[in-house]
């Protein structure tokens, strides 16, 4: 359910953070019109791709494409459908989820996050009572609900808020001057981000191939025949080492050859993997949403999509129980609860597939999940609305 009801109290909010997350807030929040919204970042006016945003793609679900369509333009934003996801195994045991056979026009999309942020910063320009503001924040003062900034000018300035939405990424500043405490799970490997192009069109077909100490993403974009590929490896070191042909032609032989030869036409991005979560998303008048609150294994493709859904359930408190601490601790709950349920799902699937588990029950379950047509449709119901 999409909840867009307008609460009656006008609020002063300061939003730290313009990532897509922070940017969606703000364009839904200044729905009401009496809410005064800020969003504090740096070069949050003058965003210019840098390699890594030109680089990572996010998969967007339905319910997530349900509250971007709120705020953008859906039909202009450039992206790529999915119609078809096949996942395998290193025995080869495969799932397919198919769009028509499942009753939907499409099974996702893939789409730029910087192309996405840049449109919610377009729109977030023509709101009256949204203010952009270039600056860092390096301050809080819970007890008195003020903020410290300091511009680009390295002027101090305090900022006063009813309410405050931390969505500043996975090392949120808020949350350090906040003493909020992180679970941390360090998954021991490093993910490989790249785009490549193969010799055949991809046909809205994104596949994603387990192997002993991998797994493999192909994402298809916007250019017939080019992927997004997030590889997250035990021996990233082994992949980095390769020479551009060595590196396209072992990502083919991966998928055995499903989406013929490969050429790598990026640069190859890495990062490490870690899961994180916040012991608390509220802290009186301030909430925490996104990698701020929570990050994943990207093995499933929800990172985004669970920090969109936080907006949503945020804004379904908000419906009951209007601006108020109760609002806010309403929202931890369900939200803690939902994204705790996903996180441990993840890692359930990144166990079964660590070296040393045996191979013939983890491929059996893709076998039996894959003949039944009611488990399929169950997974793809989470995966497709969350």
């Amino acid at each position: 359910m999409i909840w867009l009801a307008t609460p009656m109290n006008s609020q002063k909010i300061v939003i730290v953070g313009s990532g897509v997350v922070g940017l969606l807030a703000a364009n839904l929040l200044a729905r009401t019109k009496s809410n005064q919204v800020q969003v504090v970042a740096p070069l949050v006016e003058d965003k210019h791709p840098n390699t890594s945003q030109k680089l990572r793609f996010s998969a967007i679900n339905l319910a997530s494409k349900a509250l971007l369509a709120k705020c953008i333009s859906w039909e202009q934003l450039p992206k790529q459908a999915m119609h078809n996801i096949n996942i395998f195994d290193q025995n080869f045991a495969e799932l397919n989820f198919n769009n028509y056979k499942l009753g939907h026009n499409e099974l996702g999309y893939i789409v730029n996050n910087y192309v996405l942020e840049t449109q919610l910063l377009a729109q977030a320009k023509t709101i009256a009572n949204i203010e952009l503001i270039d600056a860092k924040l390096s301050a809080i003062d819970a007890a008195q609900n003020l903020i410290t900034i300091k511009t680009k000018h390295s002027q101090s300035e305090n900022l006063a808020y009813d309410l405050l939405l931390a969505t500043d990424g996975a090392k949120s500043l808020v949350r350090q001057l906040l003493n909020v405490g992180i679970y941390v799970h360090n998954y021991r490997q490093t993910a490989i981000v790249a785009t490549l192009q193969s010799s055949f069109a991809h046909k809205n077909v994104a596949w994603q191939r387990f192997t002993a100490d991998s797994v493999i993403g192909f994402l298809p974009l916007v250019e017939a025949r080019q992927y997004s590929i997030v590889l997250s490896s035990n021996n990233s070191a082994y992949y980095m080492g390769l020479n551009e042909a060595q590196f396209g032609a072992k990502l083919s032989a991966l998928l055995g050859a499903r989406v013929g030869p490969l050429e790598l036409v990026s640069s190859r991005l890495t990062f490490p993997l870690m899961m994180q979560h916040a012991h608390n998303y509220t802290i009186k008048n301030v909430v925490f949403m996104g990698d701020s609150a929570h990050t994943v294994h990207p093995l499933a493709g929800q990172g985004l999509n669970l920090g969109i859904n936080d907006i949503n359930l945020f804004l379904g408190a908000l419906a009951t129980h209007d601006y108020s601490l109760k609002a806010y601790y309403a929202y931890q709950v369900v939200a803690k609860a939902y994204n705790a349920k996903i996180m441990h799902g993840i890692n359930l699937i990144k166990a079964l597939y660590k070296p040393g588990v045996i191979d013939l029950p983890r491929s059996l379950g893709l076998y039996i999940i894959s003949s039944s047509n009611l488990l399929k449709a169950n997974l793809a119901r989470y995966a497709l609305y969350g």
